[in-house]
């Protein structure tokens, strides 16, 4: 096996990696060969139509991080610990030429050929006009907070990349000593890793890889909704619509009441974040006087 596909999904969302895996196979066909989907909550009938399609193993995702690593960070629950399940990418390497990470949420629409083909930095990411420092949520010390930070929704590692095990461990550390300062929790900790163990990674271009659905061009391989308008709430594809339809008639899982309110589930997180915003700004008043 040559090209691994790492997809996951958190409790309730088992219909956007089904229709996920049936849009691969339809637009690149043949480049990955073998998946590896982590959740919790697929049937039996869903598991049989992936494999049909990408012959796939299939694990729970169980996040290393602490209880309290979790509880004082409000924002990996508002996303789930699950934002984190990309990182396994890194201890799955072994075997493979390359890795590939995708989130639930995109769109292929195009041949994913050079997101499998090796670099000399081990490592491609899209690129993200967000330096480094706003992914936290406040400033930390001993990084260089300027440079540019890898985004987490497309990324594929390769077999020359450096001690792969290493960087995970390397992360997974990290994301627990700023688990309180996480924003995009994912870009936060892929970027100060990088920068401690000392490695580079060759950017992607953002649109080609990553694009807003509403602001795609024709050059693009990924329509990527970022935002709470999924493609599944909100975001009109005639193509995913294609995909879903197409799973739900194989006897996939439908979707959930809880990826359609969502967002209304995240609301006492929001506010929790804003009154958290709001008291460090009251302290770091005081304590400059």
């Amino acid at each position: 096996m040559k090209n691994l596909l790492l997809i996951s999904a958190s409790k309730g969302y088992a219909f956007s990696l089904g229709s996920l895996i049936l849009n691969i196979s339809k637009a690149s066909p043949g480049v990955f060969d073998h998946a590896l989907v982590l959740s919790d909550d697929l049937t039996l009938r869903d598991k049989e139509i992936i494999s049909e399609k990408i012959p796939s193993d299939f694990a729970s995702y169980q996040t290393p991080l602490s209880k309290a690593a979790r509880r004082r960070s409000p924002y990996l629950r508002f996303f789930t610990p699950h934002v984190l399940a990309k990182l396994e990418a890194f201890r799955n390497l072994n075997g493979y030429q390359s890795v590939t990470w995708l989130d639930n949420d995109v769109l292929v629409v195009g041949p994913l050929d050079t997101l499998v083909a090796q670099t000399p930095h081990g490592a491609s990411f899209v690129s993200t006009h967000l330096s480094l420092g706003e992914q936290f949520l406040r400033k930390i010390e001993g990084y260089n907070l300027a440079l540019q930070a890898p985004a987490g929704g497309t990324f594929s590692i390769y077999e020359n990349f450096p001690e792969p095990q290493s960087f995970y461990t390397t992360a997974m550390d990290l994301a627990e000593k700023f688990s309180r300062d996480l924003f995009l929790p994912d870009q936060a900790v892929l970027g100060v890793a990088f920068q401690t163990i000392g490695l580079s990674w060759t950017p992607l271009d953002e649109e080609v890889y990553a694009p807003h659905p509403d602001s795609a061009t024709e050059q693009a391989v990924i329509h990527h909704p970022f935002g709470p308008r999924k493609f599944w709430s909100g975001q009109y594809s005639e193509q995913w619509n294609s995909n879903y339809s197409e799973w739900v008639a194989l006897g996939g899982s439908r979707i959930s009441a809880q990826a359609k309110l969502r967002e209304f589930f995240r609301t006492p997180v929001k506010l929790e974040i804003r009154a958290r915003k709001w008291i460090d700004s009251l302290c770091q008043r005081f304590w400059s006087r």
